[in-house]
């Protein structure tokens, strides 16, 4: 750059230079002026020294950025004018661009409007192809659901007669099941008097048998014998003694397993905490072991009576529903009453002894007879008591009383389960008839609900009966084997105190007596010692019984857990399969009645689609009578017109007839004056020139007339002929207003007969869930008919119109022509009359008279050819209106057109839907139908299970047994 001192200059201005490295321009402009600026403030800026070369170097930096600037700006204007150029050829390129795509634009148009065309005409035979196909469906599917319809109704009519059929047959079974119950318990009642009858007459023979037997024996015995016996009465009572000292060990014992068993009782049944404590009773128990009394406190003995309580106290505490406490007091009532018996029995003995007694302490020195009688009534009474109390006689009437309960809890089992069976055999084939009816008919839906109440109601009596018969079989038998125990143990209790008493009192006697009394006292000790090695056996055999006893009701408690378990999953899975039911219940009510407003909303639109088509019909039956009146009043209009104008003509042909014959009179009478009176004429070269004219004139008249009689001719031709195409067309479109009017009324008829048939269908049918509007329903109402009701290419403002329009150009031809001529003729003679004025006076009257016929003629066809513009433009007036018309109509019908299309299309997805919904309906209904059986499998496969538990727990009960 020129600059002098540069790295002075630059550590000057505190710039570090490194020769490899760059400085920045504009940091060292800013410090240049920076620089500056202090000297100029400072007043020391110079051209010599650091502030001078400073000086240079700004001004270099400055003149360097200043052409650099120069340089920028040339290249920004270069550069904007290149983009001018650029955007010049952009603009003639967008321009040529859009020319390009304009033209494009317009074939593309022209090949869519052509396509439009084509495609407007393939739609149009697509769209009939499709009415076509639509009213074949539409016929199709009304014949389809008119099947169905018949179907179903006869489906109704047969569930409706098997319904009545079931709910006689139920009836008559609810009666004769009350009938048997009442019969059953008639019978049960009669059985039970005559089984204790039985009973009690059994026992009494018994006894009065054994009675005979050993007071027979007892009178046979002989003296020897008499001493065995006193011998063996010492010894049993020697034995006594001992079997005493052990029964009450064994009461001790009896009481702690009581109090251990009323405790297991009052945990099993739940009763909370234990009710009674165990009995203590402080009574002094005498023990003798030989001469030695010991008298030690042990624990009391219970009575009868107080075992008695006990029970019935624990019978009052459990609870136990009333046909079962019934029955346990019946066989309880037993029991008491053979206990009754019993005691009473023994207490009669007991009197006559307590007779004797006394006799004997008062007769001291009685003899040994008595005393041997005395021993011999203990002995029998001890036999008696062995007797009522004996092992096999008891062990008989228990198996007794056993087999008689068990042929009971048989029978009952047997019945219940027979009832049980055919109530289930009734409930599932009610239910599959429910299911059944239920898919068909919505009125069965209530009926297979309160079925479904009465299946619940009777499940819930039979599991109430059931439990009420297990714990009424197992509380009584319990109760029984409790009882049986405890009355077996308080009677040998208290057989033992009444021989202890009587042993007693025969100790005394005994003491007092002679030694012989002693032996006999010995040998009854001796019996009562073997009687008491026998109670021991009994009592051990009891034991053995109540172990065995323990252990079956331990295995029937097992077997009642079971069956209660099995109860309870039988209960959860039919719960739990009635809550599958009932939820599947609501969801097909709930769809039946989704499909209830669903067909409504289709019913609401069918009608509404009815009232539209309706309305149409009239106003397409109003406009059909507008337009045939409109028509034939046309019609009318023409051919008074063409009357009117044919009339004209025929009057102006004739007037013009007549002034020609006039014309012809006239220059005949000319002739024959001029050559009869007048003077001769002299003859000029103009007068014959104009006579040629004229004669070529008249000539041309001549044929212009018979050219215009042609005309005329062809016009009435004509006339006829349009008149004749006009009849033919008016024929064609009354016949095709008629065949129109008959296609009406065959479509209002099947409409009418499809309405009635879908109100038929939707009244008796019920169908299953709701669907949204379709959207023809919000359509506004338009006359817009079908395409079938008007013929393809009618168009009936075409033809009258049309020939109107063709007729005028060749009506009004003839009145220009003959104007034209009349024009010319009229000019000649304006032109010719001054020379026809210098004539003679009869000829120049004749060319006035045909000047003014000529004139009248001229504002005639003047008149005429004003009337031809005025039926001109009231014709083109007509073709215009007619035209507008036209397009109206045509416009209409694309209307009507396009709203067909619609309706169609609407109809073809309303259809679409319904057969969706059917198919839909259809699926539940075989998905229902599927459920239903495996339900109905399943019911009979938990039958099948209930009736092995059933089987099992009575042969566990029989083998218990």
């Amino acid at each position: 750059m020129g600059v002098v001192h540069a790295s002075s200059l630059l550590e000057a201005l505190s710039f570090r230079h490194h020769p490899s490295k760059r400085i920045s321009l504009r940091e060292l402009v800013c410090a240049l002026q920076e620089e500056m600026n202090a000297g100029l403030e400072n007043g020391l800026l110079a051209n010599s020294g650091p502030s001078g070369a400073a000086l240079h170097a700004g001004v270099l930096l400055i003149q360097h950025e200043l052409s650099s600037v120069r340089l920028t700006v040339e290249h920004a204007s270069r550069e904007s004018e290149k983009l001018r150029s650029d955007l010049q050829e952009a603009n003639q390129r967008s321009s040529l661009l859009a020319q390009e795509v304009d033209e494009n634009h317009a074939k593309q148009e022209s090949i869519r409007r052509t396509q439009f065309k084509q495609l407007e005409q393939r739609h149009a035979d697509q769209l009939r192809l499709v009415q076509e196909v639509a009213q074949a469906d539409r016929d199709q599917l009304v014949s389809q659901l008119q099947q169905d319809l018949d179907k179903r109704q006869q489906q109704l009519l047969q569930t409706k007669e098997e319904e009545s059929r079931l709910k006689e047959s139920l009836q008559a079974m609810s009666e004769d099941n009350a009938r048997l119950s009442a019969e059953n318990a008639n019978l049960t009642e009669k059985l039970a008097s005559s089984e204790r009858a039985n009973g009690r007459l059994i026992q009494e023979l018994d006894g009065v048998s054994l009675m005979a037997e050993l007071e027979s024996r007892c009178e046979a015995l002989e003296e020897s014998q008499r001493h065995s016996l006193t011998e063996q009465l010492n010894r049993m009572s020697a034995e006594n003694l001992q079997l005493r000292d052990r029964t009450d060990e064994l009461s001790a014992e009896i009481e702690l397993l009581r109090g251990q068993l009323a405790a297991a009782r009052s945990e099993c049944v739940g009763l909370g905490p234990a009710w009674r404590s165990e009995p203590t009773m402080s009574g002094a128990v005498k023990r003798r072991n030989g001469e030695e009394e010991v008298i030690e406190d042990h624990v009391g003995k219970v009575r009868k009576r107080e075992a008695m309580a006990m029970g019935l106290y624990c019978s009052e505490v459990s609870p136990r529903p009333l046909s079962d406490n019934q029955n346990g007091w019946k066989e309880e009532g037993r029991s008491v009453n053979a206990d009754q018996s019993l005691a009473a029995q023994l207490q009669e003995v007991k009197q006559e002894q307590c007779e004797s007694g006394p006799v004997v302490n008062s007769a001291g020195g009685s003899t040994i007879k008595e005393q041997l009688k005395r021993v011999f009534e203990k002995l029998r009474l001890q036999i008696v008591e062995e007797f009522l109390e004996g092992n096999d006689s008891v062990a008989t009437l228990q198996n007794q009383y056993r087999s008689v309960l068990v042929q009971q809890e048989e029978r009952h089992a047997e019945e219940k389960r027979s009832l049980f069976e055919s109530h289930l055999l009734k409930l599932s084939a009610l239910e599959a008839q429910l299911a059944e009816t239920q898919i068909r008919n919505e009125d069965l839906v209530q009926l297979q609900t309160v079925m479904e109440a009465e299946h619940e109601m009777e499940l819930k009596e039979l599991r109430q009966q059931l439990k009420r018969v297990h714990s009424k079989d197992s509380k009584q038998e319990e109760y029984e084997n409790l009882t049986e125990a405890l009355a077996d143990l308080d009677a040998a209790l208290e057989k033992e105190l009444s021989r202890d008493c009587e042993h007693d009192s025969a100790a005394l006697q005994a003491e007092e007596s002679t030694t012989k009394v002693e032996e006999l006292e010995k040998q009854c000790k001796t019996l009562e010692s073997e009687l008491d090695s026998v109670k021991v056996e009994i009592v051990k055999i009891l034991i053995d019984n109540e172990e065995l006893r323990l252990k079956v009701r331990h295995q029937q408690e097992d077997l009642e857990m079971e069956q209660k378990e099995a109860e309870e999953r039988m209960e959860e899975k039919v719960e739990f399969e009635t809550a599958l039911l009932q939820q599947r219940i609501k969801h097909l009510v709930r769809d039946l009645e989704d499909e209830k407003q669903r067909n409504q909303m289709e019913k609401n639109a069918l009608e509404e689609d009815r009232r539209d088509l309706e309305s149409r019909l009239d106003m397409l039956r109003t406009e059909f009578d507008r337009l045939d009146e409109y028509w034939q009043s046309k019609l009318d209009e023409e051919r008074e017109i063409y009357d009117q104008e044919r009339d004209s003509t025929d009057e102006k042909f004739r007037s013009l007839e007549l002034k020609i014959k006039e014309y012809e009179e006239l220059l005949g009478q000319g002739d024959n004056s001029s050559t009869s009176s007048l003077s001769t004429i002299e003859e000029r070269a103009n007068w014959e020139k104009q006579l040629n004219d004229l004669e070529e004139e008249s000539e041309a008249q001549i044929k212009q007339i018979a050219l215009l009689e042609s005309q005329l001719e062809q016009l009435q031709k004509e006339k006829e002929e349009e008149a004749a195409r006009s009849q033919q067309e008016l024929d064609v479109i009354t016949a095709e207003l008629e065949a129109t009017k008959l296609m009406l009324a065959d479509v209002l008829e099947r409409e009418a007969k499809l309405i009635t048939k879908l109100e038929n269908v939707r009244e008796n049918v019920p169908a299953v869930s709701k669907s949204p509007p379709s959207p023809h329903l919000n359509r506004p109402l338009s006359p817009t008919p079908k395409p079938g009701i008007l013929p393809s290419g009618y168009s009936p403002l075409k033809s009258k119109g049309w020939a109107k329009n063709q007729r005028s150009p060749a009506s009004l031809s003839p009145c220009k022509s003959y104007e034209s001529t009349i024009d010319g003729v009229d000019g000649r003679q304006l032109r010719r009359s001054p020379s026809l004025n210098s004539g003679s006076s009869e000829p120049h009257r004749a060319c006035r008279v045909d000047i003014s016929v000529f004139q009248s003629l001229n504002s005639r066809l003047k008149q005429q050819e004003q009337r031809c513009r005025e039926l001109c433009y009231a014709l083109q007036c007509q073709k215009h209106r007619t035209e507008q018309i036209m397009f109206e109509t045509k416009v209409q019908h694309q209307a009507e057109i396009n709203s067909l299309e619609t309706m169609m299309k609407t109809s073809q997805d309303t259809l679409r839907q319904m057969s969706l919904q059917h198919k839909q309906t259809m699926d539940k209904l075989t998905s229902s139908d599927s459920l239903i059986m495996e339900l109905y499998t399943e019911n009979a496969r938990l039958l099948e299970t209930l009736h092995l538990q059933n089987l099992s727990h009575s042969t566990a009960s029989g083998l218990s047994m």
